[in-house]
């Protein structure tokens, strides 16, 4: 491996995206003109907090084994934290942002958000948590990928 951060740079099952997913080109697209990897965060947490709506009965009905399909959540707007969290993943890997799907604990509830390495630092993003209006005081991290 090239150095720790590498297994965040690319696609795996929960993060899945290929060179063609339209995912890439809307990231691109909201990244043109940022000089910055927080500009870049900025631009596709916010578009991604802007856009979606947390789909409660699909959180109700979720069936273990399900994976995330990032260009699903783009086109839908829609979708549960893994989905979210999948979204934000592969868009900023994209763009060359080292990126953790970290699933784990908010507070007493199972649940997926992301960890950004900026600044020689990982930092939380919580899609779910803004878009839901919710407060988490306390993350707990099982995995992340």
């Amino acid at each position: 491996m090239e150095n720790d951060l590498t297994p965040y740079m690319y696609p795996n099952q929960y993060v899945n995206y290929t060179e063609e997913s339209p995912l890439i080109l809307k990231a691109e697209e909201l990244c043109a003109g940022c000089t910055t990897d927080t500009e870049k965060v900025d631009a596709i947490i916010g578009f991604v907090t802007g856009n979606m709506v947390y789909d409660y009965n699909k959180a109700a009905t979720v069936t273990t084994g399900y994976l995330p399909v990032p260009d699903n959540t783009l086109v839908e707007k829609t979708g549960i934290c893994f989905d979210f969290s999948s979204l934000i993943a592969a868009m900023l890997r994209s763009q060359g942002i080292p990126v953790q799907l970290t699933i784990g604990y908010a507070d007493k509830t199972y649940h997926a958000w992301n960890m950004v390495y900026l600044d020689g630092q990982w930092v939380i993003y919580d899609a779910t948590a803004i878009i839901c209006n919710t407060h988490v005081s306390r993350y707990t991290i099982e995995r992340y990928y």
